[in-house]
């Protein structure tokens, strides 16, 4: 065996893992994808997690989440958004 990898070498396979788990979890247009293995999502967690990265809740914008989640609903006509009739 030849020593340790360079750190170019190691920031390579970082992205390689990161898109590949990315793209099992992601549709191209950015949706999440339907149905995920488990095992990936499990290896997604661990893979954040070992590189520290979290969601602190108390910097989460739920309103922000909400609002993109809104965004792509249809929008109908309801009948709580007319005038009542005496």
């Amino acid at each position: 065996m030849e020593g340790k990898a360079s750190p170019e070498v190691l920031e390579a396979l970082h992205n390689a893992v990161a898109k590949a788990l990315t793209d099992k979890i992601v549709n191209p247009d950015g949706t999440l994808r339907d149905k995920v293995d488990p095992r990936v999502l499990t290896a997604a967690i661990k893979f954040l997690k070992d590189n520290n990265v979290e969601q602190n809740p108390l910097n989460a914008n739920p309103r922000k989440a909400l609002d993109e989640a809104a965004a792509g609903l249809p929008v109908t006509d309801s009948p709580y958004d007319q005038e009542s009739e005496p």
